[in-house]
């Protein structure tokens, strides 16, 4: 963007009268007309950034909100949009630049977390606002996520941010893991019991690697010896 500068007497010239000026004899001449330039100049916005995330399913992660240029910022606004299916939010924390800050966090809405947060000194350097911690779903996906809108000093700092960023989740392979809830425990066995039985088909495969997450003696058969095995890490036996 732009900031007006003021104005000069030639299109090349330099600010002769800052905005607003009060001036008089423009002009030698009384009634001449004297042209004025406008003068404009160029401002850098700042860039309020997040990284991808590669993360795995049922996983706390946490997200910092950065900033490449925070000097003279006493406030700041930002809404990160995340994929409501791939997770959870949980919580706001301060960033490298805000420890002593209030900092308002709102994730009541699916999908987005709005962060609000103000200080008595003004910032300087880069670093990140605030972190965001969020808790990624069962279910894996690929989706993107994004930083709008943004506001630094309530839009006196002209500050964009970034959109279109991966947020990948992945599915956790663990050997006898069967019902798929990322940890392999008493109900694994019991689900495998049930399946020598005859009671239940749910053993879930696992890709990478085969076979069966069941299989945790990798004789290629599902059975008892499995369950037990795993009984026995739960124990801390094995």
């Amino acid at each position: 963007g732009y900031t007006f500068a003021g104005w000069a007497t030639s299109s090349g010239g330099a600010v002769a009268y800052s905005d607003g000026q009060s001036v008089v004899n423009l002009a030698s001449t009384q009634g001449a007309t004297v042209p004025l330039y406008a003068k404009w100049t160029s401002v850098t916005s700042r860039q309020i950034t997040v990284s991808a995330v590669s993360a795995s399913v049922n996983a706390d992660i946490t997200i910092p909100i950065m900033i490449d240029n925070a000097n003279g910022v006493l406030g700041f606004e930002v809404t990160l949009n995340y994929p409501a299916s791939l997770a959870n939010y949980v919580s706001v924390t301060a960033g490298s630049l805000t420890a002593g800050w209030s900092i308002v966090p709102n994730g009541g809405t699916d999908g987005r977390v709005v962060i609000a947060g103000a200080g008595t000194a003004a910032l300087s350097g880069s670093g990140s606002l605030c972190v965001v911690r969020l808790h990624t779903a069962a279910t894996a996906g690929n989706d993107t996520m994004s930083l709008n809108p943004v506001q630094l000093n309530d839009g006196g700092i002209p500050c964009q941010g970034s959109s279109g960023i991966s947020f990948i989740t992945t599915a956790q392979f663990l050997w006898g893991n069967v019902n798929g809830d990322t940890v392999t425990g008493t109900l694994d066995a019991s689900d495998i019991l049930k399946a020598v039985a005859g009671l239940t088909s749910a053993i879930i495969t696992r890709n990478p690697p085969n076979p069966l997450a069941g299989d945790v003696d990798g004789n290629g058969v599902i059975g008892t010896i499995d369950a037990s095995y795993i009984l026995q890490k739960v124990a801390g036996i094995i």
